[in-house]
């Protein structure tokens, strides 16, 4: 990595304490004053998911431009008047509190109706602790006494998205990941808080906010994926996961969910607070193999309020302190 002028590095430094808001960066914001530009996105595709509508539903779109600040559309001014009602109300009322997926909001509960085949109530069973969900986890997943880690994943979305990826990790926060397009290759480095992209034209540094991004996508690709002291999570229920039952784990914004039979982590859904609705972000785990005495998921799932972001990604090979390949 080049090194940074003083300057640079203040200038840096300066941006990740103050990220822009929405106010600041776009035209007639009128009631998410305050909301930081990174989660503006998610935020709309939040309320989107609420209704089940698109963008266009509230926006006005010109051809190929969308006019985002257009008040043309009565949805729109609709839209605001429910986002100060909910705000005004409690952090925990959004969108989909009533709509649930629907335009039309739901005014009478649905009477089910009797069925005699339905099954039984689930019995009440005593729940472990965390601290011994956590140990059969990491007992299932085998210990890692590896220095480096590489993996090779093909990456899927929607609309025929495909790219390659390999992700050299060399410590807890410290890794490489070499993407692979129809349109070239850039690799993206992350080393604690600094990280850095780089197409072919040497490195060019990265705000801090992109270093978290990285860090968090490494780390669905580490052997052990909580991190957690056991003494502060709770196991708070037993719930489905696909067909699996799975012991639900919480602590402070995110749940774990451990197959109750196997031990091994299936899912983790995290909930990040913003002040105009909760952004949800899940990773489901599948197809569990054993590499060099640990057992890792080869099939990762990442979804969250924006179906154009869900990924399947398939990892294809993996290699623990081997020279990386790039």
């Amino acid at each position: 990595m080049k090194k940074l002028t003083v300057v640079a590095l203040l200038a840096l430094a300066s941006a990740a304490r103050a990220e822009q808001t929405v106010e600041e960066t776009r035209k007639n914001i009128r009631v998410l004053q305050g909301l930081p530009e990174s989660q503006l996105f998610m935020a709309m595709n939040s309320v989107a998911q609420s209704l089940g509508v698109h963008c266009d539903y509230c926006h006005v779109k010109s051809g190929e431009k969308w006019i985002w600040e257009s008040d043309e559309k009565r949805p729109k001014l609709v839209a605001r008047e429910m986002m100060k009602m909910t705000r005004a109300i409690t952090p925990a009322v959004t969108c989909f509190t009533c709509h649930r997926g629907s335009v039309e909001v739901q005014r009478v509960p649905p009477l089910p109706p009797h069925d005699p085949t339905a099954a039984p109530p689930r019995v009440p069973v005593a729940l472990p602790s965390a601290t011994e969900v956590v140990r059969r986890y990491r007992d299932a997943v085998g210990r890692a006494n590896f220095k480096t880690m590489s993996v090779d994943v093909n990456i899927d979305r929607s609309q025929g998205r495909h790219t390659r990826a390999t992700i050299d990790i060399a410590a807890p926060d410290k890794a490489t990941f070499t993407i692979t397009t129809p349109q070239g290759t850039v690799r993206q480095s992350v080393d604690g808080a600094s990280a850095w992209t780089d197409s072919g034209n040497g490195p060019t540094p990265l705000p801090a906010e992109a270093a978290g991004e990285l860090r968090h996508a490494m780390a669905i690709y580490q052997v052990m994926k909580v991190a957690e002291n056991p003494d502060e999570m709770k196991v708070a229920a037993i719930e489905r996961v696909g067909d699996r039952d799975t012991y639900a784990v919480t602590v402070r914004h995110k749940t774990y969910y451990f197959d109750v039979q196997t031990g091994l982590l299936l899912r983790e859904l995290t909930v990040k607070d913003t002040l105009l609705a909760p952004l949800p972000e899940q990773v489901d785990y599948d197809d569990h193999r054993v590499v060099a005495g640990v057992k890792l998921p080869f099939v990762i799932r990442t979804s969250d309020a924006a179906p154009y972001d869900t990924a399947m990604r398939t990892v294809t090979n993996v290699r623990f302190d081997a020279p990386s390949a790039h």
